[in-house]
């Protein structure tokens, strides 16, 4: 019976070896999740139509959008929206910004928005640009 179960080990081993697609040296790995969660590119929104903003981060990052709960402090964290690099308000300013404008909008989690801009960033910010990379 012990043998029987050996048997099996190594068919499914050949098996799944044998539909594991063959690639060539140096050849990348394509990963299953290569998009990047912080970060949404035109490529990805240039064909899609969106009324603003804000309907577009909630319907390809809606995570960047979920509520965190308070602060440490418990205040109600707020998620802050920055437009080319300067503080533009809270996430209704997304709601009042053109699609068509944007090149690339990123979201900056808690800890790196307080080094970059300071405190006040219990929920991250995300950064609209209408400038390339």
């Amino acid at each position: 019976m012990r043998q029987f179960g050996r048997l099996l080990v190594m068919a499914g081993v050949v098996g799944v070896t044998a539909a594991c697609p063959r690639r060539g040296p140096g050849e990348p790995v394509e990963r299953a999740s290569s998009r990047r969660t912080d970060l949404i590119l035109r490529e990805e929104f240039e064909n899609r139509h969106w009324a603003n903003a804000y309907d577009l981060v909630a319907t390809l990052r809606p995570s960047w959008l979920n509520d965190r709960g308070p602060d440490s402090l418990g205040e109600p964290a707020q998620l802050l929206v920055h437009f080319n690099g300067a503080r533009a308000g809270g996430v209704g300013v997304l709601q009042t910004m053109i699609v068509a404008e944007v090149v690339y909008l990123e979201y900056v989690d808690p800890v790196a928005a307080t080094a970059r801009w300071g405190i006040g960033y219990g929920r991250g910010a995300i950064n609209v640009s209408t400038q390339s990379r």
